[in-house]
């Protein structure tokens, strides 16, 4: 359905009446310009109500139809666009020359999201990155006034947001602040733009710190510590056991690791800091969110699946093709090139991933109880030194595309 049609279904659906009452309502109002705005004109404003459920989820769906189909839409929330086209419905200026007209003169803003990510410390006030700035507990107030990051916005319920970031200094769990900036017309887009990179930027920084134990724990939500007690009975002793479950120990999001061009670290966040990606820049991505996926869970087999996984986004050339013998011949020798050194060296890695490969099909399957032979990490190890070597060999990281990718390969392997 095109935008026109869409616009012409939700007038039709305004005139038709409500059904029966089921205490499910929906309504809006009509909100002038601040100019236009008269204190007594507001409580007698033109309103819409919507009753059952069926129909409001119908006037919903056709608005999310249509915030799809507007261009320049998808750079506000479905939300914000649904309140500034409801109004143009009471000036009946509900048309698509309008709606573009109104969207493409609302002003942009830089947006400034502040998130937290839990298992990080720092030992500076503050250390940016790309386009992130990590900022210690009971610094955020002073690093934001410090760098006129506060806006106007502050002056409205500054004094209470400043009290209750002060107070979050007193807690004892272990987290940082982020901060990313985000320029939008609308601060509810801003806010989505920043929870979807915070889930991908979490998991970057799993891969780029690539500590796994016990009592590390990176991630957006806090890990909750909790007791566990173990009891047992016989007819000739009886024992007892209390174990405390905990994620306590940081790792320092200013270590001079996290910056390093060597390691990969470096190209990394830049590519998350970029606007526009090249296709082997989206893959490397895709990679390291599967690969930091496996850091949330000691399952044997779901840390394969999810590192066999890291390297189908990094390598496999047929998206639209299952897994067979064939591809995973071609992902070996991709692993085997990008990563060997001479043909010695190639021939032993070309194998370790076969059998890494077997050992994944197998657990896939069922055939294997056992969920690994070796270290689970070594898997994990296996992807991430194949993420580096693409982002700094000199003869891998100018690469943009899969078919250049393997353009190279080819021509390793008949030289």
């Amino acid at each position: 359905m095109k935008s026109e049609e869409t616009i012409a279904e939700i007038h039709k659906f305004l005139k038709e009446p409500n059904g029966p009452f089921d205490g499910n309502v929906f309504q809006f109002s009509y909100l002038p310009k601040k100019e236009d705005q008269n204190k007594n004109d507001l409580l007698l404003r033109p309103t819409i109500v919507i009753f059952g459920l069926d129909r409001i989820n119908t006037y919903n769906k056709l608005f999310s139809d249509l915030h799809s189909q507007i261009a320049g839409a998808d750079k506000i929330s479905l939300q914000t666009f649904q309140k500034l086209a409801q109004n143009l419905l009471f000036e009946n200026k509900f048309d698509i020359a309008t709606i573009n007209a109104t969207i493409s003169q609302l002003p942009i803003n830089t947006v400034s999201n502040v998130r937290r990510i839990y298992g990080l410390s720092l030992k500076n006030d503050a250390v940016k990155y790309g386009s992130f700035t990590f900022v210690k507990k009971g610094k955020l107030w002073d690093y934001l006034s410090q760098n006129n990051l506060l806006g106007s916005g502050a002056k409205v319920g500054g004094g209470f947001i400043k009290a209750q970031i002060d107070s979050e200094a007193k807690d004892e769990t272990n987290f940082v602040y982020v901060l990313y900036s985000v320029d939008a017309p609308d601060n509810v887009y801003a806010s989505s733009v920043t929870d979807e990179m915070m889930e991908n930027l979490v998991y970057a920084i799993r891969v780029m710190a690539f500590v796994k134990g016990e009592r590390y724990y990176v991630d957006s939500k806090p890990f909750r510590t909790y007791p566990v007690s173990y009891y047992q009975f016989s007819n000739n002793v009886s024992s007892s056991n209390f174990q405390i479950f905990r994620k306590d120990i940081p790792i320092s999001i200013d270590h001079p690791s996290f910056s390093d061009a060597s390691n990969g670290n470096q190209r990394i966040w830049e590519i998350l800091s970029s606007q526009k990606q090249t296709e082997m820049e989206k893959r490397i991505m895709a990679a390291v969110v599967w690969l930091g996926k496996s850091f949330d869970t000691n399952d044997q087999s779901l840390i394969c699946s999810e590192a066999a996984c890291a390297f189908e986004a990094l390598l496999f050339r047929n998206e639209k093709g299952l897994i067979s013998p064939s591809i995973v011949a071609n992902l070996s020798e991709s692993y085997a090139f990008i990563n060997g050194s001479d043909y010695e060296s190639r021939v032993k890695m070309d194998k370790e991933f076969k059998d890494f490969y077997g050992e994944r099909s197998s657990v896939v399957h069922g055939h294997s109880k056992e969920s690994f032979v070796k270290d689970p990490l070594l898997y994990c190890f296996m992807a991430k030194k194949t993420i580096v070597n693409l982002l700094t060999k000199d003869d891998l990281k100018s690469i943009s595309t899969s078919e250049e990718l393997w353009a190279y390969i080819q021509k390793q392997k008949y030289e």
